[in-house]
């Protein structure tokens, strides 16, 4: 018993220790996958590898409980580990490189939405870290029956009537999506534009509603490509995720929700489209911590996403458009948030409209202090010189105050503290 409350003590320490420096850094993976001939059993064999690490250490990685690990082992040798609450807690060595091996089986009923093997991250389907962006292979064998689809490049494919065979690779992989689904389930349309190949994956049947979705998607990525910087992933992929209720994006890897499809062609719905293209430059071109992270995430992601779409109507339709914008982020504001439990300084970090309402009207009131050109300059300049890495808000605020005053990054995050429609901003 002594033994085991000493263990729980050290898990603990280890734990906390891990979450304040989390040093364990994933740099790629390789999934070798195959999906049995009824559909119902995906084997997965896993290969991770991680960074040199002087130190031995305990490390939790997210991993669902419900997926039972067959083998597991650290270059070579067999390792314990402990399950709880989704984590998954290895004793690691110390090595210059370190290879870790799982064999582990997904019951597929378990990630089905509708009749689609929908692995996405937020299932926690493979061993990941928080704030750990790296580079991923994944070669996958389906029945004839299926197709899959994944983010990156599909560099290889090979079918011989029985099996489907796919090969994925991806630079810079944050989010390990990976649909499943029989090969009647999706009708695909492809856009390429300037050595780049977006492509989309609808269940729906109305082409009218799938066709804006690809036309305002292209208008907006031609957009962010010319006025952040080049898109660097070869392909962009937006795909139908069943029974799902929002829209999200990931590096190169669009999920789009039915109801988000159905009322795209609504004036108030069509926003999401433009939103979560801009998404892969900020969020998903480079990454803003999502771990021990900063009262002013949400802001320097979420707000800063919904403006620079604003900027791009502003420019495609005139500087009434978006002071229109504004103002009706100021109504919505006022008719519907003021007063109410959501009615909270941004710095609150919720997920709730604030964000999206008063945040652009935030980052105006800093562009206009900055002028147009250096604006631009500082969100080029993040895209350009972070891609493929985890900032934090100390690094964000350095490169802006490098375009902006200290009075006006001072004043912005005042503005970001206080409730309400900032006094400054005048509709």
């Amino acid at each position: 018993m002594k033994k085991l409350a000493l263990l729980s003590m050290i898990l603990l320490f280890a734990i906390n220790v891990m979450a304040g420096e989390r040093r364990t850094e994933i740099v790629s993976y390789r999934l070798d996958m195959k999906l049995d001939s009824a559909g119902r059993l995906l084997n997965v064999q896993a290969l991770i590898k991680l960074a040199k690490d002087d130190s031995t250490k305990i490390v939790r990685f997210n991993f669902a409980d419900i997926i039972p690990i067959h083998t597991a082992s650290c270059n070579g040798d067999t390792i314990g580990y402990r399950r709880s609450q989704d984590g998954l807690l290895l004793q690691l060595p110390a090595f210059r490189k370190g290879e870790l091996r799982f064999n582990y089986t997904l019951e597929t009923d378990s990630f089905k939405s509708d009749r689609v093997i929908a692995l996405v991250r937020a299932r926690k389907w493979f061993p990941y870290l928080y704030d750990n962006v790296a580079s991923s292979e994944i070669n996958l064998t389906v029945p004839a029956g299926y197709y899959a689809y994944s983010s990156g490049k599909q560099s290889g494919y090979e079918f011989d009537g029985i099996n489907r065979q796919y090969h994925f690779r991806v630079k810079v992989n944050a989010g390990m999506p990976l649909f499943i689904a029989p090969v009647d389930y999706y009708t695909g349309l492809v856009q390429k534009w300037k050595g780049r190949q977006l492509n989309y994956f609808f269940h729906t049947t109305d082409t009218a509603k799938a066709n804006t979705v690809a036309r305002e998607s292209l208008q907006a990525f031609r957009f962010a490509n010319k006025f952040i910087g080049k898109y660097r992933p070869p392909t962009f992929t937006f795909i139908e995720f069943p029974g799902f209720d929002f829209c999200q994006s990931m590096p190169g890897f669009v999920l789009m929700g039915p109801e988000y499809i159905a009322n795209v062609n609504k004036p108030d719905k069509r926003y999401w489209v433009g939103h979560e293209t801009f998404h892969q430059w900020v969020g998903n071109g480079y990454f803003t911590r999502l771990y021990n992270h900063s009262s002013y995430t949400r802001f320097t992601e979420e707000s800063l996403t919904e403006y620079l779409r604003m900027v791009y109507l502003q420019k495609s339709c005139g500087d009434d458009t978006l002071k229109a914008m504004l103002r009706e982020n100021c109504r919505i504001y006022n008719t519907y948030i003021k007063g109410t439990a959501e009615d909270l300084p941004i710095a609150a970090n919720r997920p709730n409209w604030v964000t999206y309402t008063l945040g652009p009207v935030i980052w105006h009131l800093v562009r206009g202090e900055m002028g147009d050109k250096k604006w631009q300059k500082f969100i080029r300049k993040l895209y350009s010189k972070y891609y493929g890495k985890v900032i934090d808000y100390a690094v964000f605020r350095e490169q802006l105050t490098k375009f902006a005053s200290e009075e006006t990054v001072i004043r912005m995050e005042k503005r970001l503290n206080e409730k309400g429609i900032p006094a400054e901003f005048s509709e």
